[in-house]
C-alpha cells in the first residue's frame, strides 16, 4: 500500500500570511496545501506573475505539493456567500471566469488541480434550467482545464445542486463523452448526504477521485468539526484510501478554527498519521 500525503486547507490559516501558512504547515509535518484563492490569499484579482513566481518558489522550497481550490466565500459577492454559482440564473458567467483564472494560477503554480462546485439552486430556477446552465458551464471550464493540462474536479456539497455522488454520476451523463471530470471528495460530506457506507463510495469512484477533503463530522449535520469531536471512524477511512492505492493529497479543511489554525493544524496531523 502507499503512503498518504496529508495537507492543510488554507482556509483553516485565515488570519495568517499565505506565505506564514506553508512555512508552517511544512514544519509540522504536512506535505501540501489546498490553497484557498481568497482576499487574503493569492487574491485572484489582483496576484499578478510576480506574486505567483513568489508563491511557486515558497512551495518549491519546502517541498510542498498544491492544489488550488475555489470555494472562498464572498470573493465574488460580499453580500451571498458562495454566489453566483455555476446554475445561478444571473451572473453565472462571473462564477465561470473565476474559474478559469483559478485554472491559470494553477497551472502557473504546477499545481496537481483545480476544484469547484455547482452553486446552489433557487427556488425560482428549474430543476431542467439548471442542468443546462451547469452542463454549459462545465464543459467551458473543462475545455479550458484540458488546454492548461490542468486536472479539474468538482466538490460534491450539502446544499449545492450537485450535492450527492449520484448527483456526480447524473452530471458526468450529460457531459459530452470525451469530457475529463473528476472528483474532489469530502470524506465529512460522505456522512451527512450518503445512505452508502463511506468505504464502500472510496472504492466505487476510486478512479474519479483526484483530491480528498477531510474532517469530523457529528449527527450527519454538515458542520466540519475537528478530529475527535465527531463520529467518522478514521482508520477505515484511511486504510481504504490506501488500498486504493490513492496518490493525492488528503487536505485537511477547518475553516471555522483560523482562531486556533497552528494548534489545529498540529492536533489534526497529529491524529492522521497515528490512526493507521
Amino acid at each position: 500500500m502507499n503512503k498518504l500525503a496529508f495537507g492543510y486547507n488554507t482556509n483553516g490559516f485565515a488570519h495568517h500570511d499565505l506565505l506564514d501558512v506553508f512555512e508552517i504547515v511544512s514544519r509540522v509535518g504536512y506535505q501540501g496545501v489546498a490553497l484557498t484563492l481568497d482576499y487574503n490569499h493569492c487574491n485572484p484579482h489582483l496576484a499578478g506573475p510576480r506574486e505567483l513566481d513568489l508563491i511557486k518558489s515558497r512551495l518549491a522550497a519546502l517541498n510542498l505539493r498544491v492544489v488550488v481550490e475555489t470555494g472562498a466565500r464572498f470573493i465574488l459577492d460580499p453580500w451571498n456567500k458562495h454566489e453566483p454559482g455555476l446554475v445561478s440564473v444571473d451572473n453565472r458567467k462571473k462564477r465561470v471566469l473565476f474559474t478559469k483564472k483559478a485554472i491559470d494560477i494553477a497551472a502557473h503554480l504546477g499545481a496537481e488541480g483545480v476544484v469547484f462546485a455547482s452553486g446552489r439552486r433557487t427556488d425560482s430556477t428549474s430543476e431542467t434550467a439548471c442542468w443546462t446552465y451547469l452542463r454549459d458551464a462545465v464543459v467551458e471550464i473543462l475545455d479550458y482545464a484540458d488546454s492548461k493540462n490542468i486536472v479539474a474536479s468538482i466538490e460534491p456539497e450539502p446544499g449545492m445542486f450537485i450535492d450527492t455522488l449520484r448527483a456526480f454520476d447524473e452530471l458526468r451523463s450529460r457531459l459530452p463523452r470525451q469530457a475529463k471530470l473528476f472528483l474532489t471528495l469530502d470524506i465529512g460530506h460522505l456522512y451527512c448526504s450518503e445512505t452508502v457506507p463511506a468505504v464502500d463510495q472510496i472504492v466505487k469512484y476510486r478512479e474519479f477521485i483526484k483530491n480528498v477533503h477531510i474532517e469530523d463530522i457529528r449527527g450527519g449535520i454538515h458542520e466540519h468539526l475537528p478530529f475527535g469531536d465527531g463520529e467518522i471512524d478514521f482508520h477505515s477511512i484511511l486504510t481504504c484510501l490506501e488500498v486504493i492505492g490513492y496518490t493525492g493529497l488528503v487536505n485537511v479543511e477547518l475553516s471555522r478554527n483560523s482562531h486556533c489554525a497552528v494548534e489545529m493544524a498540529k492536533k489534526s496531523f497529529q491524529i492522521l498519521t497515528t490512526v493507521i
